[in-house]
């Protein structure tokens, strides 16, 4: 093995490291859109049951085969979704924030933070920077998403003193031209039903982070 690749192996496990610390979070971030996993499993559950009915009751063991089938593929979707919300997201989101190369003074803005997974993952590389979360607090879009509980898992994370929450609408953000470094939102901008307000919401994102302006980005 070369000393290049020795390096990139190294640099590879220390990435890997840095986003276990990053991505393992000590709040609640609860479910995104509960509904549908609870509707997969139900789906599975009355597959499984017409499998076993097929078998027991019908003497249709083709048909129950495939029920059976169809039970597993709904199952396995309600598992895949729940691991998905509550582990796999966040290990995805700190590579993510790893590979934009922060300097930690930045300001940085969620739009549609939720219960603040992806905020408060950035605000633990913002040492001497900002992380601004706004959200409408809706819900039916994340179990349990309100302001109060995205300030105690602020505070359960450390990172209380260097964030802020607003009640805001993405589509009009109340901030000025090139008020923060970057902008990023998760999971959040498919909410906005109709396809005019979700180009609002990234020109508004746009504008906020004065993306186009020379030194914008981080790292430049």
């Amino acid at each position: 093995m070369t000393g290049k690749e020795v390096a990139k192996r190294l640099s590879r496990r220390k990435r890997d490291a840095m986003n276990r610390s990053v991505g393992e979070l000590r709040g609640d971030y609860g479910f995104d859109e509960l509904r549908w996993p609870l509707l997969l499993g139900l789906l599975g559950l009355l597959w499984l049951m017409l499998g076993l009915m097929s078998f027991s009751v019908f003497a249709l063991p083709i048909l129950g085969v495939i029920c059976f089938v169809c039970s597993a593929f709904f199952l396995f979707s309600a598992a895949s979704y729940v691991y998905t919300t509550r582990w796999g997201k966040f290990q995805v989101g700190a590579d993510i924030l790893h590979q934009l190369g922060l300097r930690g003074d930045e300001q940085l803005l969620d739009l549609g933070c939720g219960r603040g997974a992806v905020l408060l993952m950035a605000a633990r590389l913002l040492p001497r920077g900002k992380a601004i979360g706004i959200d409408v607090w809706k819900a039916a879009e994340q179990s349990g998403n309100a302001l109060s509980t995205t300030q105690r898992n602020a505070e359960l994370e450390g990172v209380a003193d260097r964030v802020a929450l607003l009640t805001a609408d993405m589509r009009q953000l109340p901030f000025s031209a090139g008020s923060f470094d970057l902008v990023v939102s998760s999971m959040a901008i498919h909410n906005i039903g109709d396809p005019e307000g979700r180009r609002q919401a990234i020109e508004e994102a746009v504008r906020a982070s004065g993306i186009l302006a020379p030194g914008r980005l981080p790292g430049s």
